[in-house]
C-alpha cells in the first residue's frame, strides 16, 4: 500500500498545483470550453428547462453540471454560469484525484490520474464535455479504492468508493470496458492473481458491462454499435486503408509524442526485467484498443473528438511504469521533477491547441455582428476551412454568445430537406434536432429572436430564403 507519514505527499502537492494552473486555464477559456459545441446546447437547456439533462443514461455525467445549475437557479449572468461550468470539470477531476492520491494514500495511481489527464492532451481540454475522461479517473479511483480494501486501509470507506466507482465507471462510457478490464488484470499480474477481492470485482465488472449493453442499452451505444459493425464489414479487411489510421499516425509527433515515449520506456523496462506476460498483455490491450477505436471512426472529421478516444492509452503505457518505481522514489526530488516537467509540457501544448477554438468562438461573435436579422441560415461555403465546425450546435452556441452583446441573433445550418418542408417560419426556432417557439426560447436570460430566416450576409432582414 502506498501510504506516507506526511500529511501531505509529494504527489498531492504536485496535482494540487497542476489542478490550480488548469483551474485557471478553464476560467481564462471559458468562452472556447463552454460556449461552444455540446456544453452550449448544455447550458441552453438548463436555463430554459430548468434541470440537469443527463444524456443517452450517462448520469454520472452529470455531477460537472450542479454548479452551473445552481447558478442559472441563482439568476448569474450567462458568462458567470459558463465560469463556473468550465471550471466544475475541473473541480470534479479533483474530487477524483483528493479521494486517489489523499484519502486513499495511493501515490502510484495518483500519478497515473494526473497522466491521463495531461499527457495526450490537447484539444481535449476544449472538448472538455466527453464523459471518457472522467471515466478514466473514475477507473482509476475503482482499483484505488480496492488496493486500500485489501490493505485495511480505511476500509468502509474504500468499499463505498469501490463500489460507487464500479457503477460510474459502467454508465460514463462503454470504452471504459477497456481501461479497467486493463487495470485489474494488471494489478492482478502483478501480484501473481493472490488478490481475491479485486479479481472479484473484475469477474463482476466483466459479467455486469455486457449484461448492461444486454439489457439496458440506450440509443446512442445502439447507434453506435451499429455503426461499428458496419465500418468492420468495409474495413476490417483493409484495416490500413482507413483514414483513421493515417489520422493517428499523422498526429504522432504534435498529440501523442509521450504515448511513444511512453511505448520505448515501458518496452526497455519489461524486456530488462524479463516479464514477458505483462509485456504481452501491454502490447495486446494496446493493439485490441486501437483498432477498436479506429474502425470505430474509420473516417475522422473533428480532431478534438478522435484524441479523447486515446487517453486511454496512458493507462496502459504509464502504470506499468509507475508499477516499476520503487516506493521510496515516488518521494524523490528527482522523480517529481521529472514528472512535473511532463505535466507543463502537456500544458503549453494545451494553450498552443488553443487558437482554432479561439478562432471559432471569433468567428461565431464576427459572423453575428454582420447580420441584418435575427434567425440566419448558414450554408456549408460560407464557413472558413480553418474554423472548426459542429454544425448542429450554432443555434445554441450563436444564442448564448448574441444574448452577451445584448441583441439576439442566431445562426443556424441551412438544411435543405427542412427547406422544403417548409419548417424555416418566423414562429419557429429550428435546430438539428427540433423545432422551438417562443414559448420555450423566451425567458428571463433569453429575448425571442423575432423576424423571417435570411440568408447568411443578407442585406434586409426580409429577404426571402433562396
Amino acid at each position: 500500500m502506498d501510504t506516507s507519514q506526511n500529511k501531505w505527499s509529494s504527489v498531492f502537492v504536485l496535482g494540487s498545483l497542476v489542478f490550480f494552473l488548469l483551474a485557471c486555464l478553464s476560467v481564462f477559456y471559458w468562452e472556447e470550453r463552454t460556449l461552444t459545441f455540446d456544453n452550449a446546447f448544455q447550458i441552453f437547456l438548463m436555463i430554459c428547462d430548468h434541470r440537469i439533462e443527463i444524456m443517452a443514461d450517462r448520469w454520472p455525467a452529470a455531477s460537472a453540471r450542479f454548479l452551473p445549475m445552481l447558478a442559472v437557479k441563482m439568476g448569474f449572468s450567462i458568462k458567470a454560469i459558463a465560469i463556473i461550468f468550465s471550471l466544475s470539470y475541473v473541480l470534479v477531476q479533483y474530487c477524483f484525484f483528493f479521494l486517489t492520491a489523499h484519502i486513499l494514500k495511493q501515490k502510484r495511481l495518483g500519478y497515473l490520474l494526473l497522466a491521463v489527464m495531461l499527457l495526450a492532451t490537447s484539444e481535449g481540454f476544449y472538448w472538455c464535455n466527453s464523459e471518457q475522461i472522467h471515466g478514466l479517473s473514475a477507473s482509476i479511483l475503482l482499483l484505488a479504492s480496492l488496493r486500500s480494501w485489501e490493505n485495511h486501509h480505511r476500509k468502509i470507506l474504500s468499499l463505498a468508493l469501490a463500489c460507487l466507482s464500479f457503477f460510474m465507471v459502467l454508465f460514463y462510457h462503454p470504452l471504459l470496458l477497456f481501461p479497467t478490464f486493463f487495470l485489474l488484470v494488471y494489478n492482478q499480474l502483478n501480484v501473481g492473481f493472490q488478490d481475491r477481492k479485486t479479481l472479484l470485482f473484475l469477474v463482476s465488472f466483466v459479467a455486469v458491462w455486457f449484461c448492461k449493453r444486454q439489457w439496458l442499452p440506450n440509443w446512442y451505444d445502439n447507434g453506435k454499435s451499429a455503426q461499428f459493425k458496419q465500418s468492420m464489414d468495409t474495413w476490417l479487411t483493409r484495416f490500413f486503408e482507413m483514414p483513421s489510421v493515417d489520422y493517428f499516425m499523422g498526429e504522432w509527433w504534435s498529440k501523442y509524442h509521450f504515448l511513444v515515449l511512453g511505448f520505448l520506456v515501458v518496452s526497455y523496462l519489461l524486456i530488462h526485467r524479463k516479464e514477458w506476460l505483462q509485456l504481452l498483455f501491454i502490447y495486446a490491450s494496446c493493439v485490441i484498443y486501437l483498432g477498436v477505436v479506429l474502425i470505430g471512426n474509420p473516417v475522422p472529421v473533428n480532431s478534438f473528438y478522435v484524441e479523447i478516444n486515446f487517453y486511454a492509452l496512458v493507462v496502459f503505457l504509464f502504470y506499468p511504469i509507475l508499477l516499476i518505481v520503487k516506493k521510496e522514489l515516488l518521494e524523490t526530488n528527482w522523480f517529481v521533477g521529472l514528472f512535473s516537467a511532463l505535466l507543463f509540457v502537456s500544458m503549453l501544448r494545451i494553450l498552443v491547441f488553443s487558437a482554432a477554438f479561439q478562432e471559432r468562438v471569433k468567428w461565431v461573435n464576427n459572423t453575428l455582428s454582420h447580420q441584418a436579422c435575427a434567425k440566419v441560415l448558414v450554408n456549408e461555403k460560407d464557413i472558413p476551412k480553418e474554423v472548426k465546425m459542429l454544425t448542429w450546435s450554432l443555434p445554441y452556441e450563436s444564442l448564448l454568445l448574441s444574448q452577451q452583446k445584448g441583441r439576439i441573433t442566431t445562426l443556424h445550418w441551412k438544411n435543405e430537406s427542412f427547406l422544403n418542408e417548409g419548417k424555416y417560419t418566423a414562429d419557429q426556432w429550428v435546430t438539428d434536432f427540433n423545432s422551438l417557439d417562443s414559448q420555450y426560447i423566451d425567458n428571463v436570460y433569453f429575448d425571442w429572436p423575432s423576424g423571417e430566416y435570411c440568408a447568411m450576409n443578407s442585406l434586409k432582414a426580409s429577404q426571402s430564403i433562396d
